[in-house]
């Protein structure tokens, strides 16, 4: 049987969400069932992970750490995958060269974090949206990662995903097939992970917060049935070198003596032991917080930026523009000075994890020096006793003798290596979740903070929006990119509409609503804010709110901009991206449009 090969990107996908495809549900192919998926990644992540050789390499793991956890190997396989799609990769390859590096790979990759409204992490929400707004036709690429990795022939693949997408229709009464025009991005044919982490996206802090106590729990529970398996083993070997040394000759007497001995040095190394997991324990709750604080920081920085793009679009020098001004440089100040406040306890934290990592060199030392002691204890004991060694005719069967039983120890000592090393690893893991405990415990309370220090407003969009009038699609494509946002050549108009509510409302104040569905195509935004309360009409719109534009009249969006003036005419003056103007091509252009072509507005806050 052949195998399939489940590097593509699509294909993982395919695998992780379970398919409709007959031909891969009826095979339970290895690859299928262990494929895996990451749950989110920072910054941090990213740079862990030796981009140079993830770009270079057939394999993805070979681009991690060989102690990577499975969470690591897992984002290093993914993005691998996703780096390796073509129409990724033309866009990714920032200087067009036709090689895609790994400093545009980063970038690329940190750019994409914007996608799902997160500026601060990795998701495959947002690996799912860039692939949707690239136009990337989903079931051709998986045609042919299929054909490739099967052999299957065209006709016959064609038949069964026709067979699947039918099915899939059925059930959810909509199109197979995404569609590409002026209503924004690639429209997904069906929610796949979209979905699945929209809802955990809709998880509450609470639900959160005992989900990742019980997983720590849980990982506790190993460390202590790995510890008590070891311990089990040890007393195992105990018991068989004490039965060599009687059997060689040491007496009842002898070996008790060497025994309470031996048990004081034992003692004083399972004290060293202790001291040392302490420090590392310490050193693990510190780096837990340091990296929940980078992750703090970034979103800091990320509110900054907002508030003073905002500031840059005041406009005037009346008492307004100076109140709005000194609002505005109020919060940026509050916003560094956390900042400052932030990055102290990070510089403590690391000079205390400093001291704490001299203690366990000295630790480590003075254990070595007891288990020198242990091993020289036992050499001496067979070298007094009166009993050991009588009836050998040789001192070289005396030596191999001392060897046989030395040879216990030796391997106590490997057993107990093993433990900690086993133990170095949960601990590891148990890191990891503490930095996502404490992210989410501290969740409200940093969400507060950056929402009241964040930049608001109806009239603040369009003030920000209509700095931009008159730019081109080339210009505004570099503006929004160098900001960490998408921009679909094709059609834009959405794009813009996300990039000023961002850089205004900001991102951590925007609707869940509008940070789960595809802010790049016009229908998603319809629909979710038909289905969350935020479509409205006439009577309710204000400037700074969205508008929705049906040129077809088939009910459904197909463009969307900023209303900046409700007339009393019938007319309605907005401010669009990817719309025509006084330059040719597509711009940024205030317009004035009839009411007839409007579907509905929309309440971004």
């Amino acid at each position: 049987m052949t195998n399939l090969n489940f590097n593509s990107f699509l294909l993982k996908k395919i695998a992780l969400e379970g398919s409709s495809f007959g031909f891969l549900t009826a095979n339970k192919y290895d690859q299928y069932q262990n494929v895996s998926a990451f749950d989110s990644a920072t910054l941090e992540d990213l740079k862990s992970i030796d981009i140079e050789k993830l770009l270079k390499s057939d394999d993805a793991l070979a681009a991690v750490d060989e102690n990577a956890t499975a969470d690591q190997k897992a984002l290093a396989e993914m993005v691998k995958a996703f780096l390796e799609i073509d129409g990724v990769q033309k866009v990714a390859d920032a200087d067009g060269n036709g090689e895609l590096n790994s400093d545009e790979a980063l970038e690329f990759l940190q750019n994409s974090m914007a996608f799902d409204g997160d500026l601060t992490s990795l998701t495959m929400d947002d690996l799912d949206k860039v692939v949707q707004s690239l136009n990337i036709d989903l079931n051709d690429v998986i045609d042919k990662a299929i054909e490739e990795s099967l052999g299957i022939d065209t006709e016959k693949l064609e038949e069964e995903a026709k067979k699947a997408a039918e099915q899939t229709n059925s059930a959810n009464g909509a199109g197979s097939t995404g569609s590409v025009g002026s209503a924004g991005s690639y429209s997904p044919s069906s929610t796949g992970s979209t979905s699945k982490s929209s809802a955990a996206n809709q998880k509450s802090t609470e639900e959160t917060v005992a989900e990742l106590e019980q997983q720590i729990k849980d990982k506790e529970g190993e460390i202590t049935a790995a510890e008590e398996e070891a311990d089990a083993q040890i007393q195992e070997q105990e018991d068989a070198k004490k039965k060599a040394m009687e059997k060689a000759g040491v007496s009842e007497k002898e070996y008790q003596e060497y025994k309470k001995q031996e048990e004081k040095i034992e003692k004083s190394i399972k004290e060293t032991d202790k001291e040392i997991d302490e420090h590392n324990k310490t050193i693990s709750d510190n780096e837990a917080t340091i990296s929940s604080n980078k992750n703090y920081i970034g979103s800091i920085e990320s509110e900054i930026s907002n508030n003073e793009t905002a500031l840059g679009a005041v406009t005037g020098d009346d008492d307004a523009a100076a109140s709005k001004k000194a609002s505005i440089n109020e919060k940026i100040s509050n916003l560094k000075d956390k900042k400052a406040s932030v990055e102290e306890e990070n510089k403590k934290l690391e000079e205390k994890n400093a001291k704490e990592k001299e203690a366990i060199q000295t630790a480590e030392t003075k254990k070595k020096e007891l288990e020198t002691q242990k091993q020289e204890l036992l050499s001496k004991t067979l070298q007094n006793s009166e009993g050991f060694g009588k009836g050998i005719q040789s001192s070289e069967a005396v030596g191999k003798i001392k060897e046989q039983i030395a040879t216990y120890d030796t391997k106590i000592a490997e057993i107990r290596s093993q433990k900690q090393e086993k133990v170095a690893g949960l601990r590891s893991e148990i890191q990891e979740l503490n930095v996502k405990l404490n992210d989410a415990k501290q969740k409200e309370e940093r969400d507060g903070f950056l929402k009241e220090n964040s930049f608001l407003a109806g009239e603040d969009v369009l003030e920000l929006a209509n700095k931009f009038e008159g730019k081109t699609q080339d210009e505004m494509r570099q503006i929004m990119r160098e900001a960490g946002y998408q921009f679909d050549d094709g059609a834009w108009c959405a794009d813009f509409v996300s990039f000023i509510a961002g850089q205004t409302i900001g991102e951590e104040n925007l609707p869940d609503w509008y940070k789960n569905c595809n802010r790049a195509y016009c229908p998603d935004i319809q629909s979710n804010a038909k289905a969350n309360g935020a479509f409205v009409g006439e009577d309710q719109a204000k400037p700074g709110d969205a508008v929705l534009f049906d040129w077809d009249g088939d009910g459904s969006a197909d463009h969307i901009g900023y209303v900046t003036k409700v007339n009393g005419d019938g007319t309605v003056e907005t401010i669009e991206g990817n719309t025509g103007g006084n330059n040719a091509g597509s711009q940024v252009a205030s317009k004035q449009r009839n009411r007839s072509n409007i579907l509905g507005y929309v309440k971004l806050t």
